[in-house]
């Protein structure tokens, strides 16, 4: 019962975030899945069947409720001075357009009190986007953040220690994924709905026992939708596909197998020798980005033909309320009236069930590259839901976001999009390019069905 213990929790939450001293690890819902998975896992190994373990850990997701040694170990100065963000990155970023505002987790920041112990009394309203969030109401965030990552981080290596204590490892695949990322005060932000890194970027492991890559890193960026494919590929399971499709239609899979890049050619192409006459599978040679090869067996990693990944969203807002559609410096120059407006935020997630007329409805397609991340807002029709959905291509689109992520490293992240350069003059072929293989997508893959 997810939101049952969710619910419960949010019941006795003292602030925003919380670490507890009075409650011991054994009551953590994390430590009760690791126990359930590493006894179902010994259980299931004991059997001479195909298996397949899906576990699923709670933290870091919310409410940031974490035992309170998790939280001290990133309590301290020199980890917060590490993390710490102008007050530029603290805001929404000025030149964004207002639709890509998407705030709160919570209508309100509640401070610790006594590092969590005592019920708030201190606290600040959310959701203007013209506020900036404060490195303090940051730090409580990522050092609750963290310490919830590490206490399932802990979980996990409970169930691993099995696969190793039985000896797993030379024929079980273990993927390692999360649903969303998090802001967490970035651009003023402390949501998961927006199309910026922070919320669409995870961690994606995939440990197979041929993989001549073990440890290695491919670096364009692949999609959630492609782990099904994938595992489908590697794991060859002996099933009959018309048993399993009986009086169901057959959907061919959106997401790409990854199994090339974990086989490497020479595995791949013995494996399937019928998909590799597929030139838009993959290419066969590796590139600057992805130079990753095995001296041992002379396999070389794959590069998938899509370097890019998607990620869509949806916004809506009624009519009366869209300001004019002019992007300022933070803030609207009125020229009727000579003042200075402030930016409103009236853009929402769309309710598929209203079927009124006073709203606009957008969809927003993120491209992410190795260099870029261009966003662009269409408008579409939100009942349509039937084969490929409705949405304007032909007009530009409503709004459009470029950011440069050329030669980024890991500490660049949460850096690199603050300024978007979808308008400056340098950078309207690399705007155009994408655009084009962005509405390239949506007239050929994107497909919708109602939920």
């Amino acid at each position: 019962d997810w939101y049952g213990y969710q619910n419960k929790e949010n019941s006795f939450m003292n602030s925003s975030a919380m670490p507890d001293k009075v409650r011991t690890e054994s009551m953590f819902r994390d430590h009760q899945f690791a126990e359930r998975a590493t006894n179902t896992l010994q259980n299931l190994a004991k059997e001479k069947n195909y298996f397949m373990l899906a576990v699923g850990f709670k933290l870091p997701h919310l409410a940031l409720h974490v035992p309170h040694k998790y939280f001290s170990l990133y309590n301290n100065k020199e980890t917060r001075n590490a993390w710490k963000l102008g007050k530029r990155e603290l805001r929404f970023p000025s030149s964004a357009p207002e639709i890509s505002y998407r705030c709160c987790a919570d209508p309100e920041f509640r401070f610790m009190r006594s590092e969590g112990a005592h019920r708030y009394n201190r606290s600040i309203g959310l959701g203007d986007i013209n506020m900036a969030f404060t490195n303090e109401m940051r730090d409580e965030l990522l050092m609750s953040y963290c310490g919830g990552v590490t206490f399932a981080d802990k979980q996990l290596g409970k169930v691993l220690d099995v696969m190793d204590k039985l000896d797993l490892w030379q024929n079980t695949t273990v993927v390692l994924t999360a649903d969303h990322g998090m802001h967490m005060g970035e651009k003023g932000i402390w949501e998961k709905w927006t199309l910026f890194d922070e919320s669409t970027r995870v961690p994606l492991l995939i440990s197979h026992p041929k993989s001549p890559f073990q440890g290695q890193h491919y670096k364009d960026p692949v999609e959630l939708i492609d782990v099904f494919a994938t595992l489908k590929d590697l794991l060859q399971a002996p099933f009959d596909e018309n048993k399993v499709y009986k009086g169901i239609p057959k959907v061919t899979l959106q997401g790409k197998s990854l199994a090339p890049v974990v086989l490497g050619k020479q595995l791949w192409e013995k494996a399937f020798p019928q998909k590799t006459k597929e030139p838009q599978f993959f290419i066969r040679s590796s590139n600057a980005l992805n130079n990753a090869s095995s001296a041992a067996t002379g396999n070389i990693m794959p590069v998938m033909q899509r370097t890019f990944a998607i990620t869509q969203s949806t916004r809506c807002a009624k009519k009366n309320r869209i300001p004019p559609a002019t992007v300022g410096d933070m803030i609207r120059l009125d020229s009727s009236k000579s003042k200075k407006i402030l930016r409103r935020a009236v853009w929402e997630d769309c309710n598929v069930d209203y079927k009124g007329n006073d709203e606009v409805a957008l969809i927003g397609y993120s491209m992410r590259t190795a260099d870029y991340r261009y966003t662009a807002y269409f408008h579409y029709n939100k009942t349509s839901f039937l084969g490929k959905v409705q949405v304007d291509v032909v007009n530009p689109p409503y709004q459009h976001e470029l950011y440069d992520h050329k030669n980024e490293t890991l500490q660049d992240f949460t850096h690199r999009e603050t300024v978007n350069l979808a308008y400056k003059p340098s950078y309207t072929i690399t705007v155009n390019q994408l655009k084009s293989k962005l509405i390239h997508f949506i007239q050929n893959e994107a497909i919708f069905h109602k939920n």
